[in-house]
């Protein structure tokens, strides 16, 4: 982990570099970890609309219900306005009930925000 918390994986899921996170598993990495400051590495690549590596990190365990410092996981897609992301989270059985620090859910800013995802129940 460097100064700021990041860890290779980080830097791998920045880069889009698949082969590398590959290997960084294969040889024992944490696909999870992080410092309390930074995104879990499935976390940064929703942040960074970065959809390939989304599906990718789910396709190799990443947990899905990882939140932020703002307790965001699903929310952080959605206001995001990221639907390619939503439906892969959602596709990964996402927690679709689970609030922000808020008290708010991911369905609630998608109406306020008119976002055209939608949600079933």
């Amino acid at each position: 982990m460097d100064f700021y918390g990041r860890t290779a994986v980080h830097y791998a899921v920045y880069n889009q570099d698949t082969s590398m996170i590959e290997k960084l598993l294969f040889y024992g990495t944490d696909i999870e970890e992080c410092s309390k400051d930074e995104y879990q590495p499935l976390l940064l690549a929703v942040s960074r609309a970065k959809v390939n590596m989304v599906e990718f990190l789910l396709k190799n365990n990443a947990n899905v219900n990882a939140v932020d410092f703002l307790n965001r996981s699903l929310i952080l897609a959605v206001t995001l306005g990221e639907k390619d992301i939503v439906i892969l989270l959602l596709q990964h059985n996402i927690d679709v009930f689970s609030r922000d620090a808020y008290g708010t859910t991911a369905e609630d800013y998608a109406i306020e925000t008119q976002n055209k995802v939608t949600f079933s129940k």
